[in-house]
């Protein structure tokens, strides 16, 4: 389940913004407390929701998503809208690192992932036609990588592995 999504750096998102899933105090959430899972002292939310003004920066945090996806699991895209709508210029301010990180909570445990990228290097590469369309992988520079772990009840995170260009280093 998610519990937090965080950027910086990605188009109009500047510094770093949090998405998150944690509920608010039991006094806010008392009313809905079917929208609430308990999971050790964690209170998380099953739905949430984004709004705010027009240009406000809802849609550039799903894009965020969206790119930290296809960059993370290099997932090939059959369709050339990518391509053709230039999905990815301005999707950062120029000499600085594009940072995701997600937090993910499943069995007990809350698992962080996150990848520092220099997009300033960023290709896409046709790969092969599926249905008359091109798939496409986002090709980035991964600065650094690095998955951490920690048990719900616990304050600390360990590292499992942190990778940066010169490979492995934790």
């Amino acid at each position: 389940m998610l519990k937090e999504f965080r950027v910086s750096n990605f188009k109009s998102i500047k510094k770093e913004q949090v998405f998150t899933m944690e509920a608010c105090p039991k006094t806010v959430v008392s009313e809905y407390p079917e929208h609430v899972i308990n999971i050790e002292k964690e209170s998380l939310l099953k739905i949430s929701s984004v709004y705010g003004p027009n240009g406000g920066g809802k849609s550039n945090l799903f894009k965020a998503l969206e790119t930290f996806v296809l960059v993370a699991l290099q997932i090939q895209v059959f369709n050339d809208s990518i391509k053709n709508e230039n999905y990815f210029p301005n999707l950062y301010a120029k000499n600085k690192n594009t940072c995701f990180t997600i937090f993910i909570v499943r069995d007990n445990y809350e698992i962080g992932y996150s990848l520092t990228l220099d997009l300033n290097n960023m290709q896409q590469i046709a790969t092969f036609s599926h249905a008359s369309q091109f798939g496409w992988v986002v090709d980035v520079s991964i600065i650094e990588e690095e998955m951490t772990c920690r048990k719900l009840n616990e304050t600390s995170f360990s590292t499992i592995y942190k990778r940066n260009e010169e490979g492995i280093v934790a």
